[in-house]
């Protein structure tokens, strides 16, 4: 079926951005919660990028996912360009909503599942373990993540959309300067609980209870007590957030 309205907002992200958990409701056990929270049905209206596409009147199109990856997302945004002929960017006004993520993820393509296989290297499985310790450093991996958002800058700008980029919940000091980076490079950790002091820890994959910042969040039921991921309310405030951050630009 075709898309009729020509304005799109397109979406990347990991869990936060595709809004896992946005339908807890205070009193939920951990299985209460388990049992909906990626209920699609349920998630998607509550989803700052849902909040964020009404709002601007735009189709949505969403990338974002469970987990997801840096490697991941730049994937998925090859593969959905690099199909669109000139006459398809021609005739829609887009505007791309990135959100990053972990430094402690990847991807891999599996010959067993002929698939692409998501991954945190923190997980307790052998091959994470091996690429962590011999494979893996977070400069290296930074400066790679910088230079693919250069790249895909360069091509946005080409294709004539209005992208933007953010960090999920750790801020990053890039290599290159991003005239795109929502918020000054704070996360959206930072900007939920309105506390842009330097974490105590980069989040890798799980939250513990030790988390400074998750710790606060919680504590204001800005994310629910047990994935920490936002709730219905932080949703509204991240999406408020960036709708005022992007609508001034």
């Amino acid at each position: 079926m075709a898309i009729q309205n020509k304005n799109l907002l397109i979406s990347f992200g990991c869990s936060w951005t595709y809004g896992v958990g946005a339908n807890y409701i205070s009193g939920m056990t951990k299985k209460d919660l388990e049992d909906v929270a990626w209920d699609v049905s349920q998630i998607e209206p509550l989803s700052f990028r849902k909040i964020i596409s009404n709002k601007l009147d735009r189709v949505h199109i969403n990338f974002s996912s469970r987990g997801s990856s840096n490697q991941r997302q730049f994937r998925l945004a090859r593969e959905f360009f690099l199909t669109k002929d000139q006459e398809w960017f021609d005739q829609h006004d887009i505007i791309v909503l990135w959100g990053l993520t972990s430094l402690y993820r990847n991807e891999f393509y599996s010959t067993k599942s002929n698939d692409y296989y998501n991954f945190f290297l923190t997980y307790p499985h052998p091959f994470s373990k091996i690429l962590l310790q011999r494979y893996f450093k977070e400069e290296v991996e930074l400066k790679k993540l910088s230079e693919d958002m250069t790249l895909f800058n360069n091509f946005f700008e080409y294709k004539k959309i209005t992208n933007y980029w953010f960090n999920t919940f750790n801020p990053h000091t890039y290599p290159h300067k991003f005239h795109n980076l929502l918020f000054e490079g704070n996360d959206l950790l930072s900007i939920l609980i309105n506390d842009y002091t330097t974490n105590d820890k980069y989040h890798i994959s799980d939250w513990d209870d030790t988390d400074l910042k998750i710790t606060k969040a919680k504590e204001h039921k800005l994310v629910n007590p047990f994935s920490g991921h936002p709730t219905k309310v932080g949703h509204k405030i991240i999406a408020d957030r960036i709708l005022q951050h992007i609508s001034t630009r």
